[in-house]
């Protein structure tokens, strides 16, 4: 019996499906020497790595509703990790100091963003900044080892596919709601 000759390059489906891989491969790094010294859950850093993106950082995403907020139902969205427990979650960080919450319609600044009076909305606090620092550095430190060594070109290349399938997915999923959308 002779053996098929396997193809150059690997299956479109193998190449969606090592983004999971290399996920699940990254918790370990990320726990072990992001989170080594930090008392935060991932799920807890996570979200105040987006919220300090979003505030210091000048990050577009999260999008920002003004003034450093970004809605609950964006936040959640945006989560790399575990979503369940969203609300314990945001709770217990607001306890510790580590972001303020509030409804839109107690945030002057957002009176003009079109926003329910009831929207929730999170940003993270002076406090919050303080215990995330550290945890960017490091965050920073593994990028910087694991990266170090791919050209320029490849990190732009592998950061513009990821843009493609992500901007295909949200078409995807846009055109498949309006289409459940009922016409009348």
């Amino acid at each position: 019996m002779s053996k098929t000759a396997r193809p150059s390059t690997p299956h479109l489906v193998r190449h969606l499906s090592s983004i999971f891989v290399t996920r699940r491969d990254l918790l370990q790094p990320l726990r072990d020497e992001v989170l080594a010294d930090c008392d935060l859950p991932l799920e807890q850093a996570n979200l105040l790595v987006e919220l300090h993106g979003v505030r210091h950082l000048g990050w577009t995403e999260p999008a920002s509703v003004g003034d450093g907020f970004v809605r609950f139902q964006t936040l959640l969205a945006c989560l790399v990790h575990e979503t369940g427990m969203f609300s314990r979650r945001i709770a217990a960080l607001e306890q510790a100091g580590l972001l303020e919450t509030r409804k839109a319609c107690q945030v002057p600044e957002l009176a003009g963003a079109g926003l329910h009076r009831n929207t929730q909305v999170a940003r993270i606090t002076a406090a919050g900044r303080r215990k995330i620092a550290p945890v960017w550095r490091k965050y920073e430190q593994l990028a910087e080892a694991l990266l170090a060594e791919l050209p320029a070109a490849k990190l732009e290349a592998h950061y513009e596919v990821n843009q493609f399938i992500r901007a295909k997915i949200k078409h995807r999923q846009t055109a498949a709601e309006a289409s459940q959308k009922p016409r009348g």
